[in-house]
Formats: C-alpha cells, structure tokens, sequence
C-alpha cells in the first residue's frame, strides 16, 4: 500500500502565480525544453491561488510564486500558504534581487528564492531546479514527521508502564497522543465486540460529537472495516463523497480515514487504531509503521490485562472452593511458590495474601531462626505436581 515518499511524483503538479501573460509561457516553454514532466495550474493573481488551495490542499507539489502580485504581494502569499500547514514547499521569484528580498522570504519560510535576469537565463536552471526542490523539501519534512513520530511511540510506552493508567485510561489517553504528534485532528481506538460483528468505541478524540465514546457500531458503518477483515492497514480517501465508503463520523465530514489493525499473538485482530481527517490526506500512509508499533503495544496490553484478570478471577473462584476446608490448603507452581491458598494457611503460618503469593511456601512457614525440615516441607518434596495439601 504504501510508496516511497522520497521519490518525485511524474508528472509534477506546481502551482504558478505570475500576473505576466509573457513570463508564464515563458515559464512552460522553459519546463518543456529541459524535459520536465510537469502539470502547471496558472494563475494571475494570489488572491485566486489561495481559493483553489483551500479547495483542495494537497494537489500541488511546489508553489512558484513571483514577488510582486496585484493586491496580495508574493510574500504575502507565501505567509498565507504557509498558515494553511499543508506540505507544499515555495519559491519566490523575483526581478529585483535585494538582499532585504531575499531576508524577507527566508524569515516567512519560503523554501527557495531565485532571481529574474534580463536575459532570462534564470529559466534554464528551472527542470534542474525544481524537482531537487521538491525532493529536498520530501526529505526534510519525512524526517520531522519521523522524529515527531518517535516521540509519540515514547510517551505512549511510557503509558503502557505507567501503573496509574488502567487499560480504560489508556484507551482514552492514547488518541490524544496520536493526534497531537501525526498533526490529525482526529485520533480513534476502536475494538471488536465480543460478538466479533461490530465495533466499539473505546477512546476517541477531536472536533467529533462527544457522545460517540462507547458507541456500539456495526462492522459496514466504519471505514475502518477493511482493516478488521483483513488485518491489514487501510487508508480510505474521499470518504464523504463515495457511497461505497461508510463511516460513522460523517457528521464531522471526515475524508480521510488511515487505519491499522490492533492484534495480539493469541488473539488475533482486537481492533484498530485510526486517525482521521476533514481533508484527503492521499499520503497519509507515511505513518503505517509507526502505527504499527502502537498499536501492536496496545495489543500486547490487552492481552496482558485480560490475562491478568483471567488469573485473578480463577484465583478467587478457587480460594472460595478451597476455604471449604478446615484444614490449610495451598496450591503452588513448579517453582514452590505460592498460587492460591485458603483462609486456613494464612491463619496457621499468620500471613496474607498480599504478602505470601508469589513466595516459596518454605520462607512463609519458616522464620530463619526455625530449624528444618517439618512435615509441610517434607509434603512439598513428595508432591512433585505442584500441589500442597496439610
């Protein structure tokens, strides 16, 4: 499913905002004789770039901006571009090629400045120019997205560890991460209800009705549902305008949908963890591996609570069936440490629960000042099963 993002799309879609009818062929005519493939979206003034970039975000790889526009100035526009937090690297061209320019348009954070001359010797240096742009810009950006990413996997392991978190807490906590650190206003665990056929909403976060926590779904109204099936990632764009996609925040009017199978080594798919978006993020599957690593955490997590509870329970079940017996009762592992005891152990060797399980039987009924053996010890050599009846 997912691309190299290191590699520079054929054709390269740029934007161009030139108020020159002369400069704009020019500029074609230039890409065309030094062989690059390049879409070319024109426009005149910045006032209509920005409409159409509000419109649709992501369909341009570069933005080529001339520094004196009618109205909104080239800058100007540069700074609006860069407020949309899209990623699309910019260029400034300009005629008058100051020092003051050029300061101006690296403190906005226009990724390259290039300067008009007379000749217009400037134009053949563009199809060299620009796809190196572009694939520096791609590098740059991968690599902040990946420490960013990191940062995420720590803070979530950090959770995983944290004994004051609850597997219920986490469920909660973990799509505010997420959805701070991948820059995703929307952040969702969903997990599989024990009838295996719908969904359940077990943490979700951003501008999504606020009811939606616990809501019970069937498998059909979640974008996600390819991801269970399959237990492969998915990512779903366009989802409001498909009628073969479904989802269950399309009140929000999500578009994108990236998802990634939650799973334990026992268990099978548990459920996803999905971050979505009001936007088509066509490239949103840059994150796949990290997600992996959480949610293959959070899978690990579950099972690991439901064991635990699976353990507690079979405790209880036998320390009720055991305390039928007047006599001390006690079941131990291989090792001699104590499993499961009756009421009547922990009156005859004066200890408890909280403070035997988990010992050899010998250091609870022992003080290392009594002699040995005696016949609970004598006992524990002949039951080799690992269970201990007085």
């Amino acid at each position: 499913m997912s691309v190299n993002k290191n590699s520079i799309p054929s054709p390269l879609r740029i934007l161009f905002i030139e108020d020159s009818e002369h400069d704009a062929t020019a500029f074609n005519r230039a890409l065309d004789k030094g062989g690059l493939a390049a879409e070319v979206t024109h426009y005149f003034k910045a006032e209509e770039a920005l409409e159409a970039l509000n419109s649709a975000p992501l369909a341009y790889d570069l933005a080529v901006v001339d520094y004196k526009l009618p109205g909104i100035t080239g800058l100007e526009l540069c700074k609006r571009i860069l407020a949309l937090e899209i990623p699309l690297p910019t260029i400034i061209v300009t005629g008058a090629g100051t020092e003051h320019i050029a300061v101006e348009a690296m403190k906005v954070g226009v990724f390259d400045y290039l300067v008009k001359d007379s000749q217009q010797n400037y134009l053949n240096i563009l199809p060299l120019l620009i796809p190196e742009i572009v694939s520096k810009y791609r590098k740059n950006t991968i690599s902040t997205i990946h420490k960013k990413e990191r940062q995420a996997i720590a803070s979530i392991s950090e959770l995983f560890l944290d004994d004051r978190y609850s597997l219920e807490l986490i469920y909660k906590k973990l799509p505010e991460i997420i959805a701070a650190e991948f820059d995703f206003p929307i952040s969702t665990v969903m997990l599989l209800a024990e009838n295996k056929k719908e969904m359940v909403v077990r943490g979700i976060t951003g501008n999504v009705a606020p009811d939606l926590l616990g809501t019970v779904l069937p498998m059909e109204k979640t974008a996600c549902g390819t991801t269970i099936a399959s237990g492969q990632p998915s990512l779903q764009t366009n989802i409001a305008s498909d009628p073969d996609l479904h989802c269950f925040m399309s009140d929000s009017n999500i578009e994108t949908c990236l998802s990634v199978p939650v799973t334990g080594k026992g268990s099978g798919v548990l459920g996803a963890v999905i971050l979505g978006d009001t936007i088509n993020r066509f490239d949103a599957d840059i994150h796949v591996p990290a997600l992996k690593v959480i949610a293959n955490h959070l899978g690990q997590e579950i099972e690991r609570t439901l064991a635990d509870e699976l353990q507690v329970k079979s405790q209880k079940e036998w320390s009720t069936a055991l305390d039928a017996y007047e006599d001390g009762v006690s079941i131990l592992d291989l090792d001699r440490r104590l499993l499961i005891a009756n009421k009547s152990f922990y009156t005859m060797t004066g200890s408890t629960p909280k403070t035997a399980i988990g010992k050899f039987v010998v250091d609870i009924v022992h003080t290392k000042e009594e002699g040995l053996p005696c016949p609970i010890c004598e006992a524990q050599v002949a039951l080799r099963d690992g269970v201990f009846i007085k």
